[in-house]
């Protein structure tokens, strides 16, 4: 099928009624071929826009007023609260249907530090024909499904590099090999040191409780080491702190005052 942009169709309610007798006769003209060939290259491209604009009106309404999700039991709130009872969701024979999952209390926006996985379908893709009916075509639907997956890992984890070792039978000299660029220099990198600190500072948790955290997961760490550690990243982020007391000493919402630089100077 043609990709270019469908023509323009000039042709009478005379026309068309004595194209679809000649149709039913099975007797087209060459002249009729081109006028079908046109209305077919039409009918498929009004068909892609009607699914397009019905596409982009679904995000537009879902992006104002959000997706119904809303239980009749909120929507009706008053009227259940005048006495009436609640009604109950039966299945075709009579059982109550279970709750649909998916609706918990978080979600998919309150994971915005999850990883995102696309999964294709292994079946099918767009374009192809659909499997239950003879006539239609699959497309791409506007959102996708989410499904989550919560695993549990340790603050810190900790990567054993095996370095392999040569050594000269003639010489004795011993060659290592060099560990990966991206591991980086130092045993405790800044996200570790960022992790120890946010624990500590952040949510209270003691040293020597993370110590014994993390010696049940498998990675011991100290609570003197922790402290050297915070200690350490502490002081190269110190000029920054110093210059956000500097900023707050000139404000205008404080007086910079001998009192008020010795209050600063305590932070």
């Amino acid at each position: 099928m043609s990709k270019d942009k469908p023509g323009r169709i000039e042709i009478t309610v005379q026309e068309v009624n004595r194209l679809m007798e000649r149709g039913e006769k099975r007797s087209f003209t060459d002249q009729d071929y081109v006028i079908v060939l046109a209305v077919i290259r039409n009918y498929f491209a009004l068909e892609d826009a009607y699914q397009e604009k019905s596409r982009t009106i679904l995000r537009f309404l879902s992006r104002i007023f959000g997706h119904r999700t809303e239980k009749a039991k909120d929507v009706l709130k008053k009227v259940f609260q005048e006495g009436l009872s609640e009604p109950t969701a039966l299945s075709p024979e009579g059982t109550k249907k279970d709750k649909p999952k998916g609706h918990g209390r978080n979600g998919a926006s309150s994971y915005p530090a999850a990883q995102k996985v696309t999964v294709p379908h292994s079946s099918y893709k767009a374009g192809d024909p659909c499997p239950l009916c003879p006539k239609g075509k699959l497309y791409r639907f506007y959102e996708p499904g989410i499904e989550i997956r919560v695993v549990g890992r340790a603050p810190l984890e900790a990567t054993l590099y095996e370095v392999e070792k040569l050594r000269c039978n003639l010489c004795g000299e011993i060659l290592t090999a060099p560990i990966p660029e991206a591991s980086g220099q130092d045993k405790y990198d800044e996200t570790a040191s960022t992790m120890v600190a946010l624990l500590k500072y952040g949510t209270g948790l003691p040293f020597h409780r993370m110590e014994k955290l993390h010696e049940s997961l498998g990675v011991p760490l100290p609570a003197s080491t922790q402290w050297e550690i915070v200690e350490k990243a502490a002081d190269k982020i110190h000029p920054v702190y110093s210059e956000l007391v500097r900023q707050a000493a000139q404000g205008e919402l404080l007086h910079s005052d001998d009192t008020t630089m010795k209050i600063l100077a305590n932070f």
